[in-house]
């Protein structure tokens, strides 16, 4: 099963969303991307609840939305949970199941074991935690076995420490019922955790679209390294087919825009010699002390070797350079 768009168009005053040309590839995907970009939009346009202005949407072949097709979304067979849930308010959990589902007591007692919800059939959705009710929310959209399920900001609202088990249960139960899940976030451990496709996307239009595991490895995009990985951007001369950088010279890849170096904290190291950056500071880190350095008006982050915070540092880069473009590197 497969979502795709071709030339996808929708606009309102101040704001734009597309023309996107997508694919969705596997079966977890997740578009990520800032306020304002477009990811709720694309969720609404995708389960019919919006009508694009431009442009097809298609769902195994069959065309879904497009210049004279228009299927209504009861009818598209998609299920959606919303970031606010949508739970109503005056029924009880077990029957928010059956009402959408319609399906019998003992169905929708099984949806609420197999989503940890054991003897919850007959609370109210203000007597729920947060995670809770994204559990319900899931098990109601799951129940009408749809064909694709929209997952819209699915973590806001459960707590961080329950967060890891609610992905492992989404992505166990993409996989038991075969069907592909789409997921909108604006958090990138809640992307890399969910999603095993991700596409990133910045003021409505699509920046990169990769494996997780590729796009943590190569990024190609600058917004994608910002935001997605918080890498730090130095930017390069471009001259002669080459970008140059205070650690060496590339090849210039290719892409349109500034070319610019992404470095996450590990790909630099206090070195015996090379480029000289100022020490700003030195602070604990996770994996114990840092300096925090400014290099060519980009501030970075190194390991200290000692107790001491030196004016300077000389410092190496580790690893194969990561080189990405951008507009302006945001």
């Amino acid at each position: 099963m497969s979502l795709s768009t071709e030339g996808l168009l929708f606009r309102h005053p101040g704001f734009r969303l597309g023309p996107l040309d997508f694919t969705q590839r596997s079966g977890r995907l997740v578009v990520i991307g800032p306020s304002g970009s477009g990811k709720t939009t694309f969720l609404r346009l995708c389960a019919g609840l919006e009508r694009p202005e431009e442009g097809r949407i298609l769902f195994d072949g069959r065309e879904l939305s497009g210049p004279s097709t228009f299927v209504p979304p009861a009818r598209r067979n998609i299920g959606f949970v919303f970031q606010g849930l949508a739970l109503w308010p005056h029924m009880r959990v077990r029957e928010q199941i059956r009402f959408a589902a319609r399906c019998s007591i003992e169905t929708a007692e099984a949806w609420l074991d197999r989503v940890g919800l054991h003897g919850f059939g007959k609370r109210l959705p203000g007597e729920l935690s947060g995670g809770e009710a994204q559990r319900v929310a899931l098990a109601r959209a799951l129940a009408a076995r749809p064909r694709l399920l929209l997952l819209d900001e699915p973590l806001r609202s459960v707590d961080p420490h329950r967060r890891a088990d609610l992905q492992a249960l989404i992505r166990d139960l993409c996989r038991e019922l075969d069907i592909p899940m789409l997921a909108v976030t604006h958090d990138p451990e809640e992307a890399l955790g969910l999603g095993d496709e991700i596409c990133v996307l910045e003021d409505g239009r699509i920046r990169v679209q990769d494996g997780a595991a590729e796009i943590c490895r190569n990024p190609r995009s600058a917004f994608a390294a910002s935001f997605l990985l918080g890498a730090s951007l130095l930017p390069l001369e471009s001259r002669d087919g080459k970008v140059h950088s205070p650690f060496g010279s590339w090849p210039a890849p290719n892409g349109s825009g500034r070319v610019f170096l992404a470095l996450l904290p590990g790909d630099l190291e206090p070195a015996g010699e090379g480029p000289i950056a100022t020490v700003r500071d030195r602070r604990e880190g996770l994996r114990g002390p840092v300096l925090e350095v400014e290099l060519s008006g980009v501030r970075l982050l190194v390991p200290a070797r000692d107790e001491e915070r030196p004016a300077t540092v000389a410092l190496r880069l580790r690893g194969t350079p990561r080189l990405v473009t951008g507009g302006d590197g945001g």
